[in-house]
C-alpha cells in the first residue's frame, strides 16, 4: 500500500490499495545516488487528486520499515482506462534546497559533529553514525547539506543512508546514517550458468599516460608551481621508441590538482601528482554483470540478496579462471511482486588464483578483526551520578574490558573520545574531550546530560565500542523562614506512581524529585515526590500489532476471572513479538460502576494451554486511557498472550465500556492508532461500498427502462397465449443476468445470456453466492469443476494439465512428467532418471608414470612409496615426482608433472547420458594439491571441465560436480588430475587419498 502525504504538513491524504497500483518500479543506485520511484495507478479515484502539488508518497522498504519519496511528475493517458503516470524521487534529495552553507572551516570535528552540522535547521537528524576519529574540513564555496553530507562520508571512508521513522500514520523522523557499508556479505556466490546471467569484461587502454607534469594552482603574481613526474616501469610496458634514437618515449599529460591553495609547496604538488599518475599507468579493467533474484523461487529462500550486499563471482571458462568480488549496484523491484527484481553489479575487484588461495590468511585477519570488536565498556565517575546545587566536579573513566579482563589500563592502546548529549538527547557539537580519564564539572550539566566515550583502534581506524553515562544535576530548595537547611530527595521508579522506587537511575523511567525538604533522610514513599520521564529509558514502538481495535465504544462483561477479550489470544509469531521484548498495552475505559475498581494484566500462553498470570499493575475506577507495561518472559515456552481486565473486589458481574485498545512494542504508551492491517480493511471496504453503490444506481436507471420492454412482452404473451409471467416453472428472465432456468430449491440454476454464454452454478445455501460449476463461454472456452470423463476424445488443438494420472504408474505433477515405481518411488521427473551410473576407468589405471635416475615407477601407490599408509590409500611424496628428489636418498628424481602442474592418476570414459559427473574423493592431511578433470587428457587449461584447490589441512570426503552440460549420448573421456607448485610445501610432503566413487547423475 502506498500512502499520500502532504508536502507541507506529512499529513495523510489518502492511500492507494494493492489492487489500484497498476505498475511500479522502485529504484536504487550507487553509481549515481539516485533513488527513484514510479508508478502507475487510476486517474479518476479519489485519491488521484493529490498526486502532484510536491506531495510525498511513502511505500514499504524491502524488509523492514518505510521510504520516502516525493512527486515531481505525474501525467494522465487515456487508453482502455484513465491511468496516472507518476514519478517521485527521494525525499533526502531535497537536502539540496534545504539551506546554503556558507565558507567556513570545521577544525577536529568528529563524524557526528559534522553531519550535525550539516543536517542542523533541516527536518533531518543525525542516525547511526560508525565513523571513528577526527578530521577538519574545509568549505571553501558555498554549498549544500547533500552535498557536504557526501563529502562527510568520502572524507571517513563511509557511505550514506537515509531512512524514515513512522508510527502507523506519521512520519515521526527522518535519519541520516553515515554506515560502512550499505548492504552486507551473506555468503551469496554465483556461477555462469546458474545465478549469473552475463559477465563481460572490457579492458580499456585510451587513458593511459607515463609521465606527467603537475601545474599548482595560479598565484597573484601570475605564476605557478610545475613539477615533473615519470614512471620507468610504465615506459618500458607502454612507450614507442623514437624513430631516430631508438628511445622509448613518454605518454604524456597534464595535472592540475583541484585545490585554491597558492601556498602549495613543490613537495606537495609532486606527490599529489605522483598519485594521480599511479591512477594512469594501467589499462582500466571494467566488468558488466547481471544475476538474477533467486530468493522467491520455491526451496532458494536463502539467496536472499539486498542492495548493497557483496557477492562472489566465479567463472572457470575464463583464461585464466575468473574470481571476482561485486556489489549489487544498482536494484529495480516492484513493491507489489516480490518476484520482480533486477540487480545489476559493479565495485569489481579482480583476484587471481594465487590470491584467491590466500583468502584463508585474510579470514584469519578478520577473526582478529571480530574478536578486538569483542569489547565491552564501562564509565566509572569518581563522584557519583548526581551533581547537587550546581557545584563539584567529577572524573569520568572509560574501562575496557575484552573475555571480561580489563584491557588498556594505562590509555595506550586505544584512542579515546569523548561526546556530550543535552538533556533531550541531542548532541553538543562545541563539547569534546580527549582521553581515558576526563574532568566534568556541574557548570557543564544543565538538569542533566549523558556522555559516551568512542574506543577507536588506531591501526583498524575503527569504533571499537561506545560506553555511556548519564549524570543529573539537581538543587536544593531555598532556606526555610526559621533558617533551616532544606534538602532536595532523589529517587528512580519505573512509571509516573512511583513504582519499583530505587535509589539508581538503571533501567528506570521517571525521576522523581521532593524539594525544601526539613531532613537529608530520604522518604521511601512515592506521593512525597514529583516525577517526570527519564527519556534516556524510553523505548517507544508506535505500531499498533492489535488488529481490530475500533473508536467505537464496546461493552465487556467483568466477571469473577476478569474479562480475557481486551486482547484475545494472539501469537508471538503473527506479531513479531520475541520472547524478552518489553509490550506495552491500553485502552481507554468509561462506565465503570460506582465502587468498582479494574486492573490490566497480561496472561503469557504455553501450546499446552496453561499460562502465566502477570498482574504487577495498579487498579482503576476512573475513566480515561490507562496502560499497563510489562515484559515478555524470556521462556521460549511462551508462545503468545492474551489481555485481560480484572476485577479487584468481586461480588457479581458487571459491565464496563472500552475503545481504542492498542498493543505496542516497547514501554510508552502512545495515542491510539489502528494497525495498519485495519487501514487497508477500511480502506478495502469503502472502496467495495462505493463500487456496489455505483452498481446499485446504475442497475435503478437500467431496470426502469427494462420493465418498460418488459411489460410490453408481458402484454404480447398473454394477448398470445405463449407465457405466462415472467417467472415459469423456474425460468426467469433479469436484465442483470439474462435467460435463467433454476431448481426448485434455488440452489442450482442455468444462465444463458449474450455475454457470459451457457454457465451451470451452484451454491451451498441461498444466501450463499454463486459458483460456477460449468462455463462455456461466447468464445468456445469451457471451463468446468468436475470430472471429465468419456468412452473416447479426439482434440485438434493443444492438451495442456499441471496435474493427472496415466494409468498406475505416469503422472503429471506441476507440469513435470513423473514415472512413479510400484513402491511409490519416483524414477524420472521433468525427463530426468534418477540414477546415478557408475562410471569406470582404465584398467590398469592411466596414470602418470614416475621416473628416476634408476627407472620409471608407479607414481601413486597403495600404501605409497617411501613412506608408509594403508593398503587402501594411494600415496606418494612429492619430491619424488617433482624433481626435488627426497631427503636422505642420493638419487636423482625427474619432474613428471605436465603443464598443469599435475600427473594424471586416472581416465575414464562413459556415454554423456547424464548433466553431472560426480567425483567422491577422500583426501588425507599432510599436504596442500590441485585436482584438474581434464577433456580427454589434455593439458591445456582452455580443456578443464574442473578445477579446486585443498589445503595441507584439508582432510574427508569432497565431492567434485563437473558439468558436462546437456546431455548428446555421445562417448566422453576426461582424466582426473592430482598436482601442486613447489611453493606449496616440503618436498617431503606425502599426498594420500583415495577415490571412493566416480558416477554420472541429473541431480545433485
Amino acid at each position: 500500500m502506498i500512502h499520500i502525504t502532504d508536502g507541507q504538513s506529512d499529513n495523510i491524504l489518502d492511500f492507494i490499495s494493492i489492487k489500484n497500483i497498476i505498475d511500479n518500479n522502485h529504484r536504487q543506485s550507487l553509481k549515481d545516488n539516485l533513488e527513484t520511484f514510479e508508478f502507475v495507478t487510476f486517474a479518476d479515484k479519489s485519491f488521484s487528486e493529490y498526486l502532484g502539488k510536491n506531495n510525498r508518497v511513502i511505500v514499504p522498504a524491502e524488509d523492514k520499515g518505510y521510504q520516502e519519496f516525493v512527486i515531481e511528475e505525474s501525467g494522465k493517458t487515456h487508453e482502455d482506462s484513465l491511468e496516472a503516470q507518476v514519478f517521485a524521487s527521494a525525499s533526502y534529495l531535497l537536502l539540496k534546497k534545504a539551506k546554503v552553507i556558507d565558507p567556513q572551516t570545521f577544525a577536529e570535528q568528529t563524524a557526528t559533529t559534522l553531519v550535525s552540522h550539516a543536517t542542523n535547521g533541516t527536518e533531518w537528524r543525525p542516525g547511526i553514525i560508525e565513523g571513528s576519529g577526527i578530521r577538519t574540513m574545509h568549505i571553501e564555496k558555498h554549498t549544500n547539506p547533500y552535498a557536504f553530507l557526501k563529502r562527510i562520508a568520502t572524507e571517513f571512508g563511509l557511505e550514506l543512508r537515509f531512512r524514515v521513522e513512522t508510527n502507523g500514520n506519521k512520519v515521526t523522523g527522518r535519519y541520516v546514517d553515515l554506515v560502512e557499508q550499505i548492504g552486507q556479505w551473506r555468503g551469496r556466490e554465483v556461477k555462469l550458468g546458474k545465478d549469473l546471467l552475463s559477465l563481460k569484461r572490457v579492458e580499456k587502454t585510451d587513458n593511459i599516460f607515463t609521465a606527467l607534469k603537475g601545474l599548482g594552482p595560479d598565484r597573484d603574481d601570475g605564476t605557478r608551481l610545475e613539477v615533473i613526474v615519470e614512471d620507468k616501469e610504465a615506459l618500458q610496458r607502454w612507450g614507442r621508441p623514437d624513430p631516430i634514437t631508438g628511445e622509448l618515449q613518454h605518454l604524456w599529460d597534464t595535472y592540475e590538482p583541484q585545490t585554491n591553495d597558492q601556498e602549495m609547496t613543490e613537495s606537495r604538488l609532486r606527490e599529489l601528482t605522483e598519485n594521480e599518475l599511479e591512477k594512469r599507468v594501467n589499462e582500466v579493467v571494467e566488468y558488466e554483470g547481471e544475476i538474477a533474484d533467486l530468493e522467491n523461487v520455491p526451496g532458494m529462500e536463502n539467496k536472499k540478496i539486498r542492495f548493497g550486499d557483496t557477492v562472489k563471482i566465479k567463472d572457470t571458462k575464463f583464461n585464466p579462471p575468473l574470481y571476482l568480488e561485486a556489489r549489487v549496484h544498482t536494484q529495480e523491484r516492484s513493491i507489489t511482486d516480490k518476484s520482480k527484481k533486477k540487480v545489476t553489479l559493479g565495485d569489481y575487484i579482480e583476484y587471481t588464483e594465487e590470491e584467491v588461495q590466500s583468502i584463508w590468511e585474510s579470514i584469519q585477519e578478520d577473526i582478529k578483526r571480530r574478536l578486538a570488536r569483542m569489547l565491552i565498556t564501562t564509565v566509572e565517575s569518581s563522584a557519583g551520578n548526581t551533581f547537587k546545587n550546581g557545584e563539584g566536579s567529577t572524573e569520568l573513566t572509560a574501562t575496557v574490558f575484552l573475555s571480561g579482563t580489563e584491557v588498556d589500563k594505562d590509555g595506550t592502546n586505544y584512542t579515546y573520545i569523548w561526546n556530550k548529549y543535552d538533556k533531550r538527547g541531542i548532541p553538543v557539537s562545541s563539547w569534546n574531550k580527549n582521553g581515558k580519564t576526563i574532568t566534568v564539572t556541574a557548570d557543564e550539566i544543565d538538569e542533566k546530560a549523558s556522555f559516551s566515550v568512542d574506543i577507536i583502534q588506531d591501526s583498524l581506524n575503527e569504533v571499537m565500542s561506545i560506553g555511556r553515562i548519564t549524570i543529573t544535576n539537581v538543587f536544593d530548595g531555598s532556606p526555610g523562614e526559621n533558617g533551616q537547611t532544606t534538602y532536595t530527595w532523589v529517587k528512580y521508579a519505573d512509571d509516573e506512581g512511583g513504582k519499583g522506587m530505587a535509589d539508581s537511575s538503571e533501567g528506570k523511567r521517571y525521576l522523581g524529585l521532593a524539594y525544601n525538604k526539613s531532613t537529608a533522610t530520604e522518604s521511601n514513599d512515592p506521593a512525597d515526590y514529583n516525577w517526570s520521564p527519564l527519556y534516556d529509558n524510553v523505548n517507544v514502538g508506535g505500531r499498533n500489532l492489535y488488529i481490530g481495535s475500533t473508536q467505537a465504544d464496546r461493552t465487556i462483561t467483568i466477571s469473577k476471572f476478569g474479562n480475557s477479550n481486551l486482547v484475545g489470544e494472539i501469537k508471538f509469531s503473527d506479531i513479531e513479538l520475541k520472547n524478552g521484548d518489553v509490550v506495552t498495552v491500553s485502552a481507554h475505559f468509561s462506565n465503570i460502576p460506582q465502587g468498582e475498581a479494574v486492573k490490566l494484566r497480561f496472561d503469557w500462553l504455553r501450546d499446552d494451554g496453561t499460562y502465566l498470570i502477570d498482574a504487577d499493575s495498579s487498579y482503576f475506577s476512573e475513566a480515561g486511557r490507562h496502560s499497563y507495561t510489562s515484559k515478555v518472559p524470556e521462556s521460549n515456552e511462551f508462545t503468545g498472550l492474551q489481555v485481560r481486565v480484572f476485577p479487584q473486589i468481586y461480588t457479581s458481574d458487571y459491565t464496563i465500556e472500552v475503545r481504542n485498545e492498542k498493543l505496542e512494542k516497547g514501554n510508552v504508551a502512545t495515542d491510539w492508532t489502528p494497525a495498519p492491517e485495519d487501514v487497508e480493511q477500511d480502506a478495502t471496504d469503502k472502496a467495495n461500498q462505493a463500487e456496489e453503490n455505483a452498481k446499485g444506481h446504475a442497475n435503478a436507471v437500467g431496470a426502469a427502462a427494462y420493465q418498460d420492454a418488459l411489460n410490453d412482452a408481458q402484454d404480447y404473451m398473454n394477448a398470445n397465449g405463449i407465457m405466462q409471467g415472467e417467472n415459469y416453472n423456474g425460468v426467469n428472465i433479469t436484465n442483470e443476468d439474462g435467460f435463467v432456468t433454476a431448481r426448485g430449491d434455488g440452489l442450482v440454476r442455468t444462465v444463458m445470456n449474450s455475454s457470459l454464454g451457457y454457465v451451470i452454478q451452484r451454491r451451498a445455501s441461498t444466501s450463499s453466492p454463486w459458483e460456477d460449476m460449468l462455463f462455456f463461454d461466447t468464445n468456445g472456452n469451457a471451463k468446468y469443476a468436475g470430472e471429465l470423463q468419456g468412452a473416447t476424445g479426439t482434440f485438434s488443438g493443444r492438451l495442456e494439465a499441471q496435474e493427472g494420472f496415466f494409468g498406475d504408474n505416469l503422472r503429471l505433477r506441476d507440469g513435470k512428467l513423473e514415472i512413479v515405481r510400484e513402491d511409490g518411488a519416483i524414477s524420472m521427473s521433468n525427463g530426468m532418471v534418477r540414477n546415478g551410473l557408475t562410471v569406470v576407468g582404465n584398467d590398469p589405471h592411466f596414470m602418470t608414470s614416475g621416473n628416476a635416475e634408476t627407472g620409471a615407477f608407479q607414481s601413486f601407490v597403495p600404501g605409497g612409496t617411501t613412506e608408509s599408509t594403508s593398503f587402501h590409500i594411494y600415496g606418494a611424496t612429492k619430491g619424488s615426482l617433482d624433481g626435488r628428489g627426497l631427503s636422505g636418498i642420493n638419487m636423482e628424481y625427474y619432474d613428471v608433472r605436465d603443464a598443469l602442474g599435475a600427473l594424471a592418476f586416472q581416465k575414464y570414459h562413459f556415454i554423456h547420458s547424464a548433466r553431472y559427473l560426480v567425483f567422491r574423493f577422500r583426501k588425507y592431511s599432510g599436504s596442500k594439491i590441485s585436482v584438474h578433470v581434464m577433456e580427454g587428457s589434455s593439458d591445456d587449461t582452455n580443456d578443464r571441465l574442473y578445477f579446486e584447490i585443498l589445503e595441507n589441512g584439508t582432510s574427508g570426503v569432497e565431492e567434485f560436480q563437473v558439468d558436462l552440460g546437456v546431455p548428446d549420448f555421445k562417448l566422453r573421456t576426461v582424466t582426473f588430475k592430482i598436482g601442486w607448485t613447489h611453493g606449496w610445501g616440503d618436498r617431503m610432503e606425502f599426498v594420500r587419498f583415495i577415490m571412493e566413487r566416480v558416477f554420472l547423475t541429473d541431480f545433485l
